[in-house]
């Protein structure tokens, strides 16, 4: 029986032990569940906002170029021969006129020159033998008109026969016709002198066509021949370029000829990394090549930055549009539902907020109609972790 009860009696304690154990745990879970709770409820994303701005937006296309020299002139011979001469080389700097480039062959133009220059000289001399006769005709032509008056006197007083007065008429009548005839000669022998002289003239062109200077100022930029070669019109010698004034050329797909006009339209172009340098458009292809559907543009530049010489390949932005608006780094642009949306820190929480966007430049997007203030802190690292509501903290603002 005692054994009974001193069993019993431990039962007891022993459930005292367990209930009081259990208490004691339970009441631990409560508190950490509690902490767990709270420190949940304190925790913010930390962010980075950037400052809402005003900008200049545009829409540009770009493309490759090319960069040419506005003027420049592909020399060649004017007479053909044998060069013997040349007088410049690559690299070197001409003027437009006076510096001599190249000389062809001139031996058998100088001896045509020597011909002609003897046949002025004879019809000179058949001019001046005319100019004698006409002289002398006049003169007989003056002595007979004195006899036909006297034997007209001689013949109205009967001291002459009518046969020898007839004479005197006809001999006048002659002398006139010789009169008129060495005029003529004289005439032919002017127009024969002219003409020697114009012969002399285009001889002494094609002479002095032997030798050519440049056409325009510039720098050679390649010599096509070497001396002792035959040079013939048309096929180039030397080429010469003006680096002052480069013209950049490009291609533009078809679809963009109603948005490109001359004068209005701007291009901006990056040599090799460079800074970039803007002028509007000089020259827009009046078709468009119906096999490539593109179409040619050009624009003048005369301040260019190092690098920018005939024949460089340049970036070429074309400006479509351009206008000013409100403006975020593109990254603060997030999806959300299929619509765009933005994040604003207000009172330490993240709202969102709709946006439409419009133009891209140097990566900020333009918003749309939006009735933010410039200066709107937006979210611009850390947003893709937000809700409209979530608590945040600002890391730093980013200028």
């Amino acid at each position: 029986m005692k054994a009974t009860r001193r069993y019993i009696i431990i039962g007891i304690i022993l459930l005292i032990c367990a209930f009081g154990a259990y208490a004691l745990l339970g009441r631990s879970g409560s508190e950490d569940d509690t902490r767990r709770g709270r420190t949940q409820t304190e925790q913010r994303v930390s962010v980075v906002v950037t400052p809402l701005r005003t900008m200049r937006f545009e829409q540009r296309v770009s493309v490759q170029g090319t960069l040419e020299a506005k003027s420049y002139a592909n020399v060649s011979a004017r007479i053909p021969g044998t060069i013997e001469i040349i007088f410049v080389d690559e690299g070197e700097r001409v003027k437009k006129g006076s510096t001599r480039l190249f000389q062809t062959d001139d031996v058998k133009l100088r001896r045509a020159v020597e011909i002609k220059r003897q046949d002025v000289a004879v019809a000179r001399c058949g001019l001046r033998e005319g100019q004698a006769r006409r002289e002398q005709v006049e003169a007989e032509l003056e002595k007979a008109a004195i006899d036909l008056r006297r034997f007209r006197k001689l013949h109205e007083q009967d001291a002459v026969s009518s046969d020898s007065y007839e004479r005197q008429q006809s001999r006048h009548k002659q002398t006139a016709a010789s009169l008129k005839h060495a005029v003529s000669l004289v005439d032919l022998a002017t127009e024969q002198v002219r003409q020697a002289e114009i012969a002399l003239a285009i001889a002494e062109k094609d002479l002095g066509d032997t030798l050519i200077h440049a056409p325009i100022d510039g720098v050679v930029s390649h010599r096509f021949r070497e001396e002792g070669e035959m040079a013939a019109a048309g096929q180039p010698v030397l080429r010469i370029e003006d680096p002052a004034v480069i013209e950049a050329s490009a291609f533009l797909p078809a679809r963009y000829y109603t948005q490109i006009h001359e004068g209005t339209s701007r291009l901006v172009i990056t040599i090799a990394g460079g800074t970039g340098c803007s002028c509007p458009v000089s020259y827009k292809s009046p078709t468009i090549n119906e096999k490539l559907r593109t179409f040619e543009i050009k624009g003048l530049f005369s301040n260019l930055p190092e690098g920018a010489v005939p024949g460089a390949m340049a970036s070429i932005a074309i400006v479509l549009d351009s206008r000013e608006g409100r403006g975020v780094p593109a990254d603060a642009v997030l999806q959300r539902s299929e619509k765009s949306v933005i994040f604003t820190a207000q009172d330490g929480a993240a709202r969102m907020i709709p946006v439409a966007t419009g133009l891209e430049t140097d990566g900020y997007v333009e918003l749309k109609d939006i009735a933010l203030p410039e200066g709107t802190p937006i979210i611009t690292r850390g947003q893709t972790f937000l809700n409209d509501g979530t608590s945040i903290s600002i890391m730093k603002e980013a200028s």
